[in-house]
């Protein structure tokens, strides 16, 4: 019996195998990821130091001399219109602003009691008159006497001049009605002046107000 080394045989098929897997990879084309084309902005980026500034600058001032009592933005803050920046004292305005209301609060009253009094001054005015018709009729008839005639020419003078009266009165009523008017609305602007609020939306860029330090007007 004869037995056959199969050793040159199986490390032949090896080597064939290897062969025929080089030539695959070598002639096989590379992998390659596969994107889909697609439109876009390409966008273009420069960076370099620069300064930012405003187109409008807006410096905040008093419209009065005061106390500053608070103070509620810092520099840096962002504000929109309206919002409240500085609260200063005003206790005094106040107390003014109080006074002026009550004042212009009487002078009405004291209108209206004018009023009142001319309406019934005009109402005697024409009573009065109403009676010296009829008294000229009575006299003219020979019914009463010149005295008599006399005394309600005299009632009717003392009603138009009354009536006459009145109406001046209600006339200077009036007036301190208007200066009353005027005063209280003075006290209220000064008293809205005590609040500094932002004129327009934008970014706290300074801060010179400290609290409780004498403001001046038109500082900031």
């Amino acid at each position: 019996m004869k037995i056959l080394s199969r050793g040159p045989m199986i490390g032949g098929a090896v080597l064939l195998i290897l062969a025929g897997l080089l030539t695959i990879r070598y002639f096989l084309p590379p992998a390659v990821e596969v994107i889909s084309v697609q439109t876009g902005v390409v966008r273009e980026e420069i960076r370099g130091p620069g300064t930012v500034q405003s187109q409008t600058k807006v410096n905040v001032s008093s419209r009065i001399q005061a106390i500053v009592e608070r103070v509620l933005v810092d520099q840096g803050d962002s504000v929109r219109r309206g919002r409240l920046l500085i609260q200063l004292e005003s206790r005094d305005l106040s107390a003014k602003a109080a006074a002026a209301t009550a004042g212009h609060r009487a002078s009405k009253q004291q209108a209206a009691s004018a009023e009142a009094a001319l309406g019934k001054a005009q109402s005697d005015l024409d009573l009065a008159r109403t009676s010296h018709r009829r008294d000229e009729e009575l006299f003219g008839r020979g019914l009463i006497s010149k005295a008599s005639l006399d005394a309600s020419t005299a009632a009717l003078r003392v009603a138009e001049s009354a009536e006459k009266s009145a109406h001046a009165l209600l006339t200077a009523r009036h007036e301190e009605v208007n200066a009353a008017q005027r005063e209280l609305e003075y006290v209220n602007a000064l008293l809205s002046y005590a609040r500094i609020t932002a004129p327009m939306d934008g970014l706290v860029v300074g801060r010179l107000a400290v609290i409780i330090a004498n403001i001046l007007r038109g500082k900031h």
